[in-house]
């Protein structure tokens, strides 16, 4: 009878020990869910944004346009860094600020006309070269697989962007 008892107590130990570590587990599932959705929505924005910054700035290269469109985009770029930085990664954060960085110089130089940073490669290279390094630190924060074997260079010239196509002529 005692054996019973302890038999039954140790199955119940068990079964209760499995049952809170399985709920553990789901709540942790759960809550990282959660935040990777928001940091994903983030970075969605934020990379919409720098995009939305490099068109514009192609568009001004190509034709005398107002810049102010250009300002407020970086301004919105900015902001949404702020955001970003709340749950980034230290290593999506070094390079969300990278990409801010490497906007600024773009909107210098297009206003200036003055690259601030002469090294070679235009300020709108530079910014696609730091968009392309915060979406690999990035999928590395969403646990998500490395895309090995897509380019920048290897895309058509249709797909590049103004100032890198007149780099692309210019070294011809």
């Amino acid at each position: 009878m005692l054996e019973t008892m302890i038999t039954a107590a140790i199955a119940a130990l068990v079964a209760f020990l499995f049952a809170t570590l399985s709920e553990w587990l789901r709540e942790r599932r759960v809550f990282r869910h959660r935040w990777d959705k928001n940091t994903y929505t983030l970075l969605a924005e934020y990379l919409g944004a720098a995009r939305r910054l490099m068109h514009l700035a192609g568009d001004t290269a190509r034709e005398d346009s107002d810049s102010d469109s250009l300002r407020d985009a970086l301004m919105d770029l900015r902001m949404r860094c702020g955001q970003l930085l709340l749950l980034a990664s230290p290593a999506v954060a070094r390079h969300a600020v990278s990409v801010q960085s490497r906007a600024y110089e773009l909107v210098r130089a297009q206003s200036t006309g003055v690259d601030p940073r002469p090294d070679g490669r235009s300020p709108m290279t530079r910014l696609y070269a730091a968009v392309g390094d915060l979406v690999t630190a990035a999928r590395g924060q969403l646990a998500l697989p490395a895309i090995d074997g897509i380019q920048r260079d290897n895309l058509p010239a249709e797909f590049k962007t103004y100032a890198d196509q007149s780099e692309d002529t210019s070294a011809r």
